[in-house]
C-alpha cells in the first residue's frame, strides 16, 4: 500500500499519542535526520547526509523513502507544483531547488510560468491576486459542488467579518485586539 501523504496538520491528528517521531532538516549542503524520545520532548541527531549523495543518484537515494511513483517522478522530472499536488510542501520544493544551485524566486517563477524578473516585479507590486490562484485551491476535485463551495465560502466570511467586528468591540472598550485580559 502506498504511503499516505498529508499536511502536517492532519497529519498530527493520525499519530499515536506517545512514540518517537523522525524529522528531517534539508540544508543547502547537507539533510539532517533527527529522531524524538517516545514522549516527544527531545529529538535526538542521528545520521546527517550530504546533499552530495542525493545528487550522486538521486533515484537510488528516494528508494530510501516511502513515495509513492508519481512523487519519485515528480521530483526527479523537477515537476514543482506537481509536488504540492501530490502532498509536498513549498519549504521541500525551495530545497530541492536550492540543491540544484537555484534561487526561490527561480522556483517561484517557474512554478508561476513567468520569469524571474516578471515574477519579482508582480511581487513587489503586491503579488498576484488571489481570483484564479489561491482561491482555487481543491475546487477541482470530485465532489465539491457549487453549493457547497458557496456555503463554505458564506461560511467563511462570516467567520472572518465576526472576528473583525469583536475586535472593534474590544478597541472601543480600551482593550487590546486579542487580549484575553482586560
Amino acid at each position: 500500500m502506498p504511503a499516505l501523504v498529508l499536511p502536517l496538520v492532519e497529519a498530527v491528528t493520525r499519530w499515536p499519542a506517545r512514540g518517537a517521531l523522525v524529522g528531517l532538516d534539508l540544508g543547502t549542503k547537507t539533510i539532517g535526520v533527527a529522531v524524538s524520545d517516545p514522549d516527544r520532548r527531545l529529538a535526538t541527531a542521528v545520521e546527517t547526509v550530504k546533499r552530495k549523495a542525493f545528487k550522486a543518484d538521486e533515484a537510488r537515494y528516494l528508494d530510501r523513502f516511502p513515495l509513492t511513483q508519481e512523487q519519485r517522478d515528480a521530483i526527479l522530472n523537477r515537476e514543482y507544483n506537481r509536488m504540492l499536488e501530490l502532498g509536498g510542501n513549498i519549504y521541500f520544493t525551495a530545497k530541492l531547488g536550492a540543491t540544484d544551485g537555484y534561487s526561490f524566486q527561480h522556483i517561484a517563477a517557474i512554478m508561476t510560468g513567468s520569469t524571474q524578473e516578471d515574477y519579482a516585479k508582480m511581487m513587489l507590486a503586491g503579488g498576484r491576486s488571489v481570483e484564479g490562484n489561491r482561491s482555487r485551491s481543491g475546487l477541482e476535485l470530485p465532489g465539491k459542488s457549487e453549493k457547497g463551495k458557496k456555503a463554505k465560502g458564506k461560511k467563511a466570511k462570516a467567520k472572518v467579518e465576526a472576528k473583525a467586528k469583536k475586535s472593534k468591540s474590544k478597541l472601543r472598550s480600551g482593550k487590546k485586539a486579542g487580549s484575553k485580559r482586560g
